[in-house]
């Protein structure tokens, strides 16, 4: 974040918090105080903005993200081109330096997951893409730099989010037909009570008969 004059802050605790899919620019300008005359003016530059975009303590950046919260640490996923140092040096050709990165664009690509009454947003991968890039030119007249002491660069973060979920499948289900055919044994019951019915009457006929005669 910048300061109140929007210059740059090389201060970790100044950085902001980034929210879920919500798109953030950040721009602020740094003023370079190294000597131009130096050889290595061109990387004590870069490595100035490599700290303001990415963070000034190396071994606190972050280098993997968790796909989703309470996930194991063991599953975390690598962040992709996190690391300023495999983008190619900045040289001093002629008193400029050429493919200076003044910007990087952090892209976190996210899908939606799960039931689909209830998607779950799942991280997919979240990379840094180094596409901003200028040359700056060093003035100078001898022992005395006029143009670069005014120098302001103009440094900026971008973070997107972008869903890349996939179109959820629907699949239908069979309904459940009745069972048409019914079981061997369905009419025992009818037919076994039945038959004690027609036993019964028989045995009552008989006890009538013998009382009778």
């Amino acid at each position: 974040m910048p300061n109140s004059q929007g210059l740059c802050q090389n201060d970790d605790n100044s950085r902001s918090i980034i929210k879920f899919r919500e798109n953030v620019v950040s721009e602020c300008f740094y003023k370079p105080t190294f000597d131009p005359n130096s050889n290595d003016y061109c990387k004590f530059v870069q490595n100035a903005i490599d700290k303001i975009v990415l963070g000034t303590l190396i071994d606190k950046r972050a280098t993997r993200f968790a796909p989703f919260a309470n996930s194991d640490p063991s599953n975390w996923i690598p962040i992709l081109n996190s690391d300023s140092s495999s983008q190619p040096d900045v040289t001093n050709i002629n008193g400029v330096c050429k493919s200076l990165r003044v910007g990087a664009t952090i892209q976190i690509a996210f899908a939606l997951v799960g039931n689909v009454a209830n998607p779950q947003a799942e991280i997919q991968y979240i990379s840094y893409d180094w596409d901003e890039k200028t040359d700056i030119k060093i003035t100078c007249s001898g022992q005395i730099c006029a143009n670069i002491n005014n120098l302001m660069i103009k440094v900026s973060t971008r973070v997107i989010f972008v869903d890349v979920s996939q179109p959820p499948l629907y699949a239908e289900s069979m309904m459940a037909r009745p069972q048409t055919n019914l079981p061997g044994d369905f009419f025992y019951p009818i037919i076994n009570s039945s038959k004690k019915v027609i036993f019964s009457r028989h045995l009552i006929f008989f006890f009538v008969y013998l009382f009778l005669f």
